[in-house]
């Protein structure tokens, strides 16, 4: 090819780009989002646990566009009661955070939502999220209270009986 371009002649030149993407950040997985009890008092505090991990990290990182979890994007929302000592964990894929929630005052059910990133970004295939909800029932009522329980005889043989008291 001969090209002219002025009084400057270029001759065989040819520029050939090619690029090829084929890895596509994949979104984090969340194994599990659970509470210490699926349902409390008005006031009364449970914890919470997320466990996740990235997909495209094989097995562990800390480093990577889009391998790894980030803590500081780890984010918690409720539509009810408040959440405090929030541990977000150190970023990385396996990945655990935690936190306590304590419910409000008032019984209802209510929903917990947990949303965690990966470290990617507009460079790195863009940034992807994932959200687990939990619903939690607040109630004032109260479990039975066992007073007393009692057996008589309290040691009773083989084919023995015992009057057991509640």
């Amino acid at each position: 090819m001969i090209y002219r371009m002025g009084k400057t002649l270029i001759t065989g030149m040819a520029l050939v780009f090619a690029v090829s993407v084929s890895w596509a950040n994949q979104p984090p997985s969340i194994d599990s989002f659970t509470a210490t009890a699926a349902g409390v008092q008005p006031g009364n505090v449970i914890q919470l646990t997320v466990q996740a991990h990235d997909s495209d990290c094989a097995s562990s990182c800390s480093s990577g566009c889009g391998q790894y979890i980030r803590s500081d994007l780890t984010s918690w929302q409720t539509d009810g009661g408040s959440y405090s000592n929030i541990q977000n964990g150190t970023s990385g894929s396996p990945y655990t955070a935690s936190a306590n929630w304590t419910a409000p005052l008032t019984e209802g059910n209510y929903t917990l939502n947990v949303q965690v990133a990966d470290s990617g970004s507009f460079m790195c295939g863009s940034r992807q999220y994932a959200l687990q909800n939990l619903i939690i029932s607040v109630s004032a009522a109260k479990p039975p209270v066992i007073a007393s329980l009692t057996a008589s005889p309290s040691t009773v043989d083989s084919g023995g009986a015992s009057l057991i008291v509640c």
